[in-house]
């Protein structure tokens, strides 16, 4: 019987350091992800904050160009919802 025991005590250690590591390999992961998730919304920020300055740049470059587009965009929008 304490043959039995001992050799049961020592699956469960095993057991025990397997469930350890395959938690610390999960965590792992997990904070890689999360790493690389921060990088990838730090990224895409960036790019909107660009585009939108290039967008806002563009815009007071050009004010009648701008306002013209616009004015005609509104027409054909106001046309198009008009006959539905």
């Amino acid at each position: 019987m304490s043959k039995i025991q001992s050799k049961s005590a020592e699956y469960s250690d095993n057991l025990k350091s397997e469930q350890i590591g395959i938690m610390n390999e999960v965590a792992d992961k997990v904070r890689s992800a999360g790493r690389t998730v921060r990088e990838f919304s730090d990224d895409t920020q960036e790019k909107v904050m660009e585009l939108r300055e290039a967008a806002e740049s563009r815009l007071r470059a050009n004010p009648l160009s701008t306002s013209a587009i616009i004015f005609a965009s509104g027409i054909i929008l106001g046309a198009i919802l008009r006959r539905r």
